[in-house]
Formats: C-alpha cells, sequence, structure tokens
C-alpha cells in the first residue's frame, strides 16, 4: 500500500511507533489485563479485545510496512519490535490472570522441567523490556537536551 501512495513522508503516527520505550510494555500489560477480564466474564463479547488487538497490533505493522515499503529499516525494526513487545506482554497478561483466575491449565510431569520452563520465560521477558528500557532512558536524555537547549537560545536571545 505505501509502494502505491502518494504520501511518502513519514507522519508523526508512524515515527511514534518506531521507538518503543518501557511504557509501551506498560500499556500492553494493561492492554492484555482488560482483554482477558473482559474474556472471563459470564456475559461474553469479543468488542475489548478486538479493540486491544486493532489499537495495539495492527498500527505496529503497518508502521512495519511502511519501513519495508520505503527501505526505511530503522522504521520496520522499530515498530516491529513494538508488536513484539504488545505479543508478548498481552499475552503474558493473560497467563497472570488465568492463574489468577484458576482456570484449568497444562500441568507438567516433571516440577524440574516446569521451573526450567518459567525460568526460561522471565529470561525471555527481561531480554524483551531491556531495549525498550534503554531506548527510554535515550529518549528522556535526548527531551532534557531539547529543553536545555531551549532555554539557552531563549535566554540567549533576550540578551
Amino acid at each position: 500500500m505505501f509502494m502505491l501512495s502518494p504520501l511518502k513522508e513519514a507522519s508523526p503516527e508512524l515515527i511514534a511507533r518506531t521507538k518503543p520505550t518501557i511504557l509501551d510494555v506498560l500499556i500492553a500489560a494493561f492492554g492484555g489485563l482488560a482483554g482477558i477480564v473482559a474474556g472471563s466474564r459470564r456475559e461474553k463479547s469479543n468488542v475489548v479485545p478486538g479493540v486491544a488487538i486493532a489499537t495495539a497490533l495492527m498500527p505496529p505493522l503497518c508502521t512495519a510496512g511502511y519501513g519495508l515499503a520505503t527501505l526505511q529499516f530503522n522504521f520496520f525494526f522499530g515498530a516491529f519490535y513494538l508488536f513484539f513487545i504488545n505479543t508478548v506482554f498481552i499475552s503474558l497478561s493473560t497467563y497472570f490472570v488465568v492463574k489468577y483466575l484458576q482456570f484449568p491449565t497444562k500441568s507438567f510431569m516433571d516440577p524440574l522441567r516446569e521451573k526450567k520452563i518459567k525460568r526460561y520465560m522471565l529470561i525471555f521477558i527481561i531480554l524483551v523490556i531491556l531495549p525498550s528500557a534503554k531506548i527510554f532512558t535515550d529518549v528522556l536524555r535526548e527531551t532534557r537536551f531539547e529543553t536545555l537547549v531551549q532555554r539557552f537560545t531563549k535566554e540567549q536571545s533576550e540578551v
């Protein structure tokens, strides 16, 4: 679609999805909570999970598509990472709510294997979070720098 579109410039909406931060992890986790809580209610509705999917998964995929179509791989990788974060943390929220509500789950015959899988899950989650935390600190540093530059420029123009 982006290859055929006359619009070639990245909009702020596209750019916003190329640097996922730890805040996006929190948004995905709460979106997953909303989806599973709505899905676990007696009166079934697929509206909340549908909205969660539409708002959390489709925009990053569209941005990744834009990055591929325009050969801007920083857009592709950033947006695909956001999609990945959303997928992982929506799933993780679902997992925790299912555990909390004591839905029937798969049981392991071997407790050591279960412990090993849980350890792998924890390592995986940490590895998914770390880049977003780094991006968040970089964005904060950049924002502080821009604020200082604007303040300095304003002070110098008043002199």
